[in-house]
């Protein structure tokens, strides 16, 4: 396989620069996304609530229970929520378009999000618990079979990285049709109720207590894939360079194939299938950090996170007091994006 085109390191800025900047806008999009929706709290308040849960200094006779309740109970956990699943989507997709070699890669196009969906929803429909983590695990175990079978076919075939895309279209389309057979079968109200898994959403796992496993998976992944930077510098530079330059390429994607797997199958199972941040983000971010993994993967992270953060308050108030599934938001957008990507890629190539 040859190596693919990524954007061009000469147009990274400064790193400290780049994530401070970025913090910053993490931070005022974590607060309007709190701040706004069907009941807008003002960001004060915000700000004076999150600093009395977290201190217990201030009044609280400064704001109502309802806006406690607003802000510390309902916004707050969906807007972390958001962030995690947005940094790790991005994490899997930046991974995976130096996995196979091929920038246009991402989680959804290569199976890997239906096939978690696909888990997600037959443990939920069906009832079945898996270790006592039944969703999780399902999540997790379907991601894995369903990137396995794509890589499978493809190397089978002999096929090129585009056609490994083209085949995990096709495989992610049976596993979505799958998935929506065992919605529409489904006689318990609240199995049927699992729809959102296959739009994305973030309201349903939107609570504190759901929030510890996605985020110890983001946390420890990222940290993982941060420390083997120089690994995925060599795998981007194509298969023969990477093992002249002492790694092996095929220990390297099973490694990177685990990690994505169980990622994706975590973030599907609380989220549900969230397409195109994995593919848009990792070159957005690309454009700031450059091509070297080492810097490129916390700053990719905290850009998936603030891109689907922003995301979800567009959803929450786009249509308000309804609200729009994120992952409508996220293809509908990402899809653009990723039209201009795939035309600048045609005429010759990310980095010219």
């Amino acid at each position: 396989m040859t190596a693919p085109s990524f954007p061009s390191s000469r147009t990274t800025a400064r790193p400290v620069l780049v994530v401070t900047s970025l913090v910053l806008l993490g931070a005022a999009a974590a607060v309007a996304g709190v701040a706004f929706g069907s009941v807008p709290v003002h960001p004060r308040v915000v700000l004076e609530i999150v600093a009395y849960r977290l201190t217990g200094i201030g009044d609280p006779s400064g704001w109502t229970a309802i806006q406690d309740s607003i802000v510390w109970d309902l916004r707050l956990p969906r807007v972390l929520l958001a962030a995690t699943a947005g940094a790790g989507l991005t994490i899997v997709g930046m991974s995976a378009q130096v996995m196979v070699n091929n920038p246009l890669a991402d989680p959804f196009l290569l199976g890997i999000s239906s096939g978690a969906a696909l888990g997600t929803v037959a443990a939920l429909t069906s009832g079945l618990t898996l270790w006592g983590l039944s969703s999780y695990t399902a999540g997790v175990l379907g991601a894995a079979v369903a990137f396995a079978a794509v890589w499978l076919l493809a190397r089978s075939a002999s096929m090129n990285p585009k056609d490994l895309l083209m085949v995990g279209v096709l495989v992610s389309s049976i596993l979505l049709g799958l998935t929506n057979w065992l919605i529409v079968q489904a006689t318990d109200p609240a199995a049927r109720g699992a729809l959102h898994w296959i739009f994305g959403d973030l309201s349903a796992s939107a609570r504190w207590p759901e929030l510890a496993v996605p985020a110890t998976a983001v946390a420890a992944v990222g940290l993982w894939i941060g420390a083997h930077g120089r690994t995925l510098n060599c795998l981007a530079t194509g298969a023969e360079t990477a093992a002249s330059l002492g790694i092996s390429p095929s220990r390297a994607r099973a490694q990177l194939f685990v990690a994505s797997s169980i990622l994706t199958g975590i973030i599907v199972a609380a989220c549900g299938a969230i397409h195109f941040v994995g593919l848009v983000v990792p070159h957005i971010a690309r454009r700031f950090a450059g091509t070297d993994h080492r810097r490129l993967t916390p700053i990719a992270a905290l850009t998936g996170a603030v891109f689907l953060v922003l995301a979800d308050l567009l959803a929450r108030t786009v249509s308000a007091p309804a609200e729009v599934p994120v992952g409508i938001i996220t293809t509908v957008v990402g899809s653009i994006v990723a039209l201009f990507i795939f035309r600048r890629h045609r005429r010759g190539g990310f980095g010219s």
